[in-house]
């Protein structure tokens, strides 16, 4: 095993256990059930590969399959990168998918977007005000401390929206400091006065309960997902047949990590999670564990998609 540095988590509430904040998630995405695309319309729907999408899987090293760096690099010029200064994990997390969706769109759909930022900025949404979003709006600041649900987050976006880090007035962007991320995660005041500019913005999610399910969504749909959970990873050996560093199950974290890519190499499957506790892992931002353990994996974790990301210029039933 290794010893990678361990780094800022948040998922849940930190008086609580584990098992409590699946739960919780769980009842979370039921009540909010009628917000979210069922597993099986999302099945249903035309997956078609775009002209230039078979170029861009020339450049991935594998078989089958689909990584969503690929988009990012082209079109942010680099990959994305990240460092948590709190435990907003699950807003960081969140806003770190929103930017890659919309690279992938803009690359491969031609859909006629901007980044969510600027290369002088960020092309990452404004993470405080996602998290806030999430912690503020939807769980009614209930946490003390650091810490949120991947639902609370998932929906906040869905109903609140996101903010482009390009807007005027932001500091520090994409995360800003530690106090301006914890002001913005408890106070709704401050939320409101950018709700206006994040309105505009959605996206559409479905609950991810199996990783057959998980690697649907990302292969065939390209939606790639959040996952909420109190696993913890370490590094377990290097495979020279395959050529990639396995990491396995190992200790615990309260967090939330990024599906990025889910991809077959000589006739075995593998899951790269991407975090965002900087180039902490061997291969940096990410780490890539094996289909069976990822099998093992979702029915104890919180996931859910993060799906077609659009404009809201109206939009039934939200109110500011």
């Amino acid at each position: 095993m290794s010893n990678e540095k361990i780094g800022k988590m948040g998922w849940g509430d930190p008086r609580d256990n584990p098992t409590h904040t699946l739960y919780r998630e769980r009842i979370a995405f039921e009540v909010a059930s009628d917000l979210f695309t069922p597993f099986e319309v999302l099945q249903e729907q035309e997956a078609t590969e775009s002209p230039i999408e078979a170029e861009l899987r020339q450049l991935m090293p594998f078989d089958k399959g689909w990584d969503f760096e690929y988009a990012d690099k082209l079109i942010y010029g680099q990959h994305l990168t990240f460092q948590q200064n709190i435990g907003n994990c699950v807003g960081a997390s969140h806003c770190m998918l929103l930017a890659s969706k919309v690279a992938h769109e803009i690359l491969i759909e031609g859909d006629p977007e901007e980044p969510l930022g600027d290369q002088a900025s960020s092309p990452i949404p404004y993470v405080p005000y996602s998290y806030g979003a999430g912690r503020v709006y939807i769980g009614g600041n209930r946490i003390n401390g650091d810490g949120s649900l991947c639902e609370w987050q998932i929906q906040a976006t869905m109903e609140y929206g996101f903010l482009p880090s390009d807007q005027d007035g932001l500091t520090g962007v994409p995360q800003g400091s530690a106090g301006t991320g914890r002001s913005w995660g408890r106070s709704k005041a401050t939320l409101d006065k950018w709700l206006p500019q994040a309105k505009a913005y959605d996206m559409e999610s479905t609950p991810i309960t199996s990783a057959d399910q998980c690697r649907t969504a990302l292969v065939d749909h390209k939606h790639p997902s959040q996952i909420c959970s109190s696993w913890g990873f370490a590094v377990q050996r290097y495979d020279s047949k395959y050529d990639l560093n396995l990491y396995t199950k190992s200790g615990s974290w309260a967090h939330s990590m990024q599906v990025i890519a889910i991809f077959e190499k000589k006739g075995a499957w593998f899951v790269k999670i991407r975090n965002q506790w900087g180039e902490t892992h061997k291969d940096g931002m990410s780490f890539v564990i094996p289909f069976e353990l990822f099998e093992r994996w979702i029915p104890q974790s919180s996931t859910a998609t993060i799906g077609e990301i659009k404009g809201r210029p109206t939009n039934p039933g939200f109110e500011v």
